[in-house]
């Protein structure tokens, strides 16, 4: 199975992949609901072996926005 990268849109997507891989024999996690901010998310074994998260509902802007609000600060 190849993994395009793209941008998960939806729950159901997420599903919909974790029942290809789950096939595939390459879900190692998930998918999970934690809830706010961590959202819902699965681990995937990519063919070289690596550990790919795919997720949906993290809060990254927000972190994201803390991040470079210190830089100027500190600038």
């Amino acid at each position: 199975m190849k993994i395009t990268p793209t941008f998960i849109i939806n729950r159901g997507e997420i599903d919909c992949l974790c029942n290809e891989v789950r096939n595939e024999g390459i879900l190692l996690a998930g998918p999970n609901d934690w809830g706010h901010p961590v959202g819902y998310w699965a681990f995937i074994r990519d063919p070289d072996g690596h550990t790919l998260e795919i997720s949906y509902g993290q809060e990254i802007s927000f972190t994201v926005e803390q991040a470079r609000d210190a830089i100027n600060r500190v600038s």
